[in-house]
Parts: C-alpha cells; sequence; structure tokens
C-alpha cells in the first residue's frame, strides 16, 4: 500500500494540472483550511489525511480515481460536507476528492424542461439557475447555500418539500459517474420515457458514495408555482396533526411544505429571535 512517504509527490501533482493537488502542510494552504475538506459537521472525529485534490471535469476525477486504486490510497469524497453522519471524513490517510471546483452547467434543454450540471454546484446556485431559464428546481432544504448537488443525491436528499415534490430521486434524468477503478459510467440523460429496462442509475442515487462517484447530474426541472401562502395551524398534541388534513377547510389546499414545531421549540426561539408565536389551549387556523 502506497503511503505518503513513498508516494511520487511530482507524478501525482502532474496527473491532472498543475494547481489541482496539494499536500499536507503545502505552502498553499494553512493546516485548518486544509483538513477542513476532511470533515463535515459532525465534528466528532478530527481529519487526519495528506492529500487533497480538486479535479475540474469528469476525466481529471477518473485519472486520480484510477491512480488511487493502483496505488491502493483510500479515497473519500467531498462536497459541501453539511451532513450529521460522518460520511465525509477522512481519518485513515486516505485521498480527498473535492468536487467543489466542478460548478459548472453543461447543458440545458428548454423544450425538455432539463438541465444538466457538474457535481460541484452549489444546491442554491443550480436554483437561480433554473430560476434565471424561467424554471424552477423544487429540492430544497436549510443547507442549500452550502450542498452540492452530488452531494444531495448521493444521499437522495428529500428537504422541506418533499410532501409535494419528493425526494431528488424523482427529479434525476441521468448521470454521469466515475468507479472504483476510474471507469466512466454514463446513464440515461436525455429520455424521459425510458423502458429499456434495469434503471442503474437508482443504485448510484442513496448510495453515499459507496459505489462510485457522482460528477455529473441531469435533472428534470419544473415550473415555479405561481403563488403561495403560509398557512399556521395549532393542534392540541402530536398525534391530532395527521387527522387535521382530513378537516375540510384543509382539504382544498395543495401542501409543498409542511413543518412541525413544539411549543418548546418556540420558547426557546423567543428570547433570540423574533419569533413570537402563543396560541391559546384550542386550536385554531390563522391566515
Amino acid at each position: 500500500m502506497t503511503t505518503i512517504s513513498t508516494i511520487n509527490k511530482s507524478e501525482l501533482k502532474s496527473l491532472i494540472g498543475p494547481g489541482k493537488i496539494f499536500f499536507r502542510n503545502d505552502p498553499d494552504f494553512d493546516e485548518a483550511t486544509f483538513l477542513s475538506f476532511g470533515t463535515d459537521r459532525t465534528k466528532v472525529y478530527n481529519p487526519d489525511f495528506d492529500i487533497l485534490a480538486f479535479p475540474t471535469t469528469t476525466e481529471e476525477v477518473a485519472k486520480i480515481v484510477k491512480y488511487a486504486y493502483d496505488n491502493e490510497i483510500s479515497i473519500v469524497p467531498s462536497g459541501g460536507r453539511t451532513g450529521y453522519a460522518g460520511g465525509a471524513i477522512a481519518i485513515n490517510k486516505e485521498l480527498v476528492l473535492s468536487l467543489s471546483k466542478m460548478d459548472k452547467v453543461l447543458d440545458f434543454d428548454p423544450f425538455f424542461g432539463s438541465i444538466k450540471v457538474q457535481a460541484g454546484m452549489i444546491t442554491k446556485n443550480l436554483h437561480k439557475e433554473a430560476e434565471e431559464r424561467n424554471f424552477y428546481f423544487p429540492v430544497d432544504f436549510a443547507s442549500t447555500g452550502s450542498s452540492h448537488i452530488g452531494g444531495n443525491i448521493a444521499t437522495n436528499a428529500g428537504g422541506v418539500r418533499v410532501v409535494h415534490y419528493g425526494l431528488i430521486r424523482q427529479w434525476v434524468l441521468g448521470l454521469t459517474v466515475v468507479t472504483g477503478t476510474g471507469e466512466i459510467l454514463e446513464f440515461n440523460g436525455e429520455v424521459l420515457k425510458n423502458n429499456t429496462g434495469y434503471d442503474l442509475k437508482q443504485l448510484f442515487i442513496g448510495s453515499e458514495g459507496t459505489l462510485g462517484v457522482i460528477t455529473e447530474a441531469t435533472l428534470k426541472l419544473t415550473t415555479k408555482p405561481l403563488d403561495s401562502r403560509v398557512l399556521l395551524v395549532a393542534v392540541p398534541d402530536f398525534a391530532s396533526i395527521l387527522s387535521l388534513f382530513q378537516e375540510p377547510i384543509l382539504l382544498k389546499f395543495h401542501y409543498s411544505r409542511l413543518n412541525f414545531l413544539r411549543n418548546i421549540v418556540s420558547e426557546k426561539l423567543s428570547p433570540i429571535s423574533e419569533f413570537r408565536i402563543r396560541f391559546n389551549l384550542r386550536a385554531h387556523i390563522t391566515f
């Protein structure tokens, strides 16, 4: 197994061009910044790795993965690092493969209503790209300002609008992935009605990076909702939530997102924000 002491640093750095592969204690990075690419928001373990790569294309990812495979170097893909499950932590001298430089729009089809992007695109930026083209990408959550679309797909993210728009799985038309041996695979991408057999891209959606590195994605877009309203409803207990949706006044509404807030949460929020909601014991509806 190759270690940092035996690796040919010049050979590795020249693999995908200058300024894209760095080593620990490299003068271009301070220690804290370097290590930040090998952890997520759990902060449970201290990252410990020596190689950090910033590819800009699928082909460059494939070269790095093939080199790591041939030299028995483990890889940890690094996206927005917004998770709380420890999936992006590098603690065993791995090579961290950051997709943060892969953030471009590759194609857009206004007739088909689809957009092809690199996996390192920040989710919020994807929303902006869609809106600038008079379309809408509905998968949304608290970390959209820093999460990457590739990580969203790798975790099959749902978000706050999942009750209406579903998981991100429903919006992925095609994927480009690099396998653990450095092979590039392309799945679908331009066909809405595809009945050719096994839909292999579905295996990679939600696979948490265990089957390969997602590098590109073709995503389905939709039209933006014309109007929306916030409906605030108080219920006496948690069990009442489901029965609430059988109320005649609520049956006519089209839901895009649902959030449940306990009293203790509002009490904790009140001192530090403008959150000042107070209900009587009897449930009521506020528009």
